[in-house]
């Protein structure tokens, strides 16, 4: 359905330009309308999300946490479910010493390595070397290794690697009598890097809740792509900017914040919903869908204003950057997939009452929809009542449409202009070896945004809903992580 919708959405405009211009000509101004008022909404929740995350980094979270919740705090603990494949050692240890270095008791983390069989001496040397370098910087080191081959897995998952270290975590913490109720689990990809005050920020933000709704609670921080920004190529940066800023976006869309990549739960829900789905890409969406059904329509996900620190795409040349970037939206589109499981579980629940399901296939379809049309719409559609009607020009309508549509659009570009200049406040020092053009090029990079936004945002949507159309399902592929000294 996603894919028919998408494909309609797109061809009927271009066919009614032949025959019904005006027709369309009043459908864009509507959609230009639309699209000034998600820039305003847009502008104004970032602006808001950066102040939230000013005053939330300003805070001593630790302290609060051993003021508000002395005895709370003494009984939770952190797991940090830390998965890896052929990722360059460098890149692993630097993530994993930020955790080792956050401000929270040694004896409350516990980080599981989750390595895979496949990959053969390189996860090896990664068990030792993360063993030993860390041994005293943890309550315990868990190192797993991931079977390869297991039926009914799809290969080379993230979340069949995750859900295999969960596993593993759960034996280890009944074994110490802890229990899940009280461990937050965080499932972290290899890149992730936290800031020191993260693990007592997501503490308070649990413990603040009574204990039933701590367990049908994700913590979603919002993430900032820039551990690598300054070596990044534009398109690179592009998208991984305007990642950051969609997720700080959806911070005040409660109803559309769902978990995504890097996160933080209760191990305790983690557990109920039989931890992550390993047959399907991506898990992460796939988790608030499976959680939405376990919970009975009373699973939320709470933001958290203190960001996790991730990698932009950057591989070892240009273009397996470039391919690369395009695998991991295509990837994050493929989320498209929720909505035959979402259909198909709403139709056989009987507890969950139909409004709050067929918002959330609404929610799921509309987002899709907008992700794959709205490039589209923005950058050709409005010429081609012109091309296949030249006198269209002649008339009222078709005279005022391009100058209005002009001052609508350039109005709704505030929007990218306060993530522009919000971006250089979240922008980590310059390397030295960066020259200092750089900062130029950081804003003369959005010239390429319309391209990006075809190539790598609309077309690997449609190419994912497509090939969901067509039952060719997409393989799980790695995203390449170069380490640039």
């Amino acid at each position: 359905v996603p894919g028919f919708l998408s494909w309609f959405m797109i061809l009927m405009p271009a066919i009614f330009s032949i025959y019904a211009p005006t027709f369309v000509i009043y459908f864009l101004i509507c959609f230009v309308i639309f699209w000034l008022l998600k820039s305003i909404s847009f502008a104004t929740n970032i602006i808001r999300g950066y102040r939230c995350f000013v005053r939330t980094k300003k805070v001593n979270w630790l302290e609060r946490l051993k003021n508000d919740y002395p005895k709370g705090m003494e009984e939770t603990y952190h797991a940090i479910i830390f998965v890896v494949a052929k990722e360059p050692e460098e890149l692993v240890i630097r993530s994993i010493k930020t955790y080792a270095e956050a401000a929270y008791p040694k004896d409350k983390v516990i980080l599981v390595l989750g390595t895979e069989e496949r990959v053969g001496e390189h996860g090896a040397r990664l068990r030792k070397v993360v063993s030993e370098k860390f041994k005293d910087s943890f309550f315990a080191i868990l190192a797993t290794t991931h079977p390869d081959g297991i039926i009914g897995e799809l290969k080379n998952s993230k979340s069949a690697n995750s859900t295999w270290a969960a596993r593993q975590l759960k034996i280890f913490i009944d074994k110490k009598n802890i229990s899940a109720v009280n461990v937050i689990s965080h499932n972290f990809d290899c890149d992730t890097r936290v800031e020191p005050q993260y693990f007592a920020c997501v503490a308070h933000a649990f413990l603040s809740l009574d204990p039933e709704e701590r367990v049908r609670t994700a913590y979603q921080p919002f993430h900032i792509y820039s551990n690598n920004i300054w070596e990044a190529p534009a398109i690179s940066r592009i998208v991984a900017i305007t990642g950051t800023f969609v997720a700080l976006y959806n911070t005040f869309r409660q109803s559309y914040l769902h978990n995504f990549s890097s996160r933080s739960d209760c191990f305790q829900s983690v557990v109920n919903i039989d931890y992550w789905a390993t047959d399907v890409i991506p898990e992460d969406s796939r988790q608030y869908y499976m959680s939405f059904f376990y919970y009975k329509g009373e699973y939320k996900v709470k933001p958290i204003y203190l960001p996790l620190h991730m990698d932009a795409v950057l591989a070892d040349s240009y273009k397996k950057t470039i391919i690369n970037q395009y695998r991991q939206l295509r990837r994050w589109a493929w989320g498209v997939i929720d909505f035959p499981f979402l259909v198909k579980k709403s139709l056989k629940d009987k507890n969950i009452p139909w409004s709050k399901k067929a918002f959330q296939i609404y929610q799921i379809s509309e987002n899709h929809l907008l992700w794959s049309v709205t490039p589209v719409y923005l950058t050709f559609l409005g010429w081609l009542p012109f091309i296949f009607n030249h006198d269209l020009g002649d008339t009222v309508l078709g005279y005022n449409f391009p100058a209005v549509a002009t001052r609508i659009l350039n109005f709704a570009a505030i929007g990218w202009l306060i993530m522009i200049y919000l971006n250089f406040l979240l922008l980590p020092p310059r390397p030295k070896k960066c020259p200092k053009f750089r900062y130029a090029e950081m804003v003369y990079q959005w010239l390429l945004a319309p391209v990006v936004s075809i190539c790598f945002s609309s077309i690997a949507a449609l190419d994912s809903q497509t090939r969901l159309a067509m039952g060719k399902y997409l393989e799980y592929q790695i995203t390449e992580k170069a380490v640039r000294r």
